[in-house]
């Protein structure tokens, strides 16, 4: 299990991890909603203490620079990076259907991060 963290750290970070091809950001938020409270609801004690404020982090805002070579590498590359400074990753149900999240998910079990496949939300 992992460690906790603690009120010291003061802020906790969960990465959410979903597909946004074909879809709107209204239905991109709305999934980040369910995901969230659905994992306050089952694992926040498991993994926070109460008095973490937790705050959520995706790749939705970003995008690529104009004259980025490869502009789905360049997005990925951010996600990566934004994974790496979380506490935990959590994946939506279809996150196998998503070449992004699918690197997402290899680089959590290569790398060892913490993270929860919400299959269920």
């Amino acid at each position: 299990m992992k460690e906790k963290v603690t009120a010291k750290k003061r802020e906790a970070k969960i990465f959410f991890s979903l597909p946004f091809k074909n879809r709107t950001e209204d239905e991109v938020t709305a999934d980040v909603k369910r995901m969230y409270k659905a994992f306050i609801k089952r694992y926040r004690n498991e993994f926070f203490d109460e008095e973490c404020e937790v705050k959520f982090v995706t790749n939705w805002d970003y995008t690529a620079p104009a004259d980025s070579k490869n502009a789905r590498a360049n997005q990925i590359g951010e996600a990566i990076k934004r994974m790496s400074e979380c506490d935990i990753v959590l994946f939506h149900p279809d996150w196998k259907f998503a070449k992004g999240c699918e690197v997402e998910h290899l680089m959590c079990e290569i790398y060892k991060m913490p993270y929860i496949n919400m299959e269920d939300i």
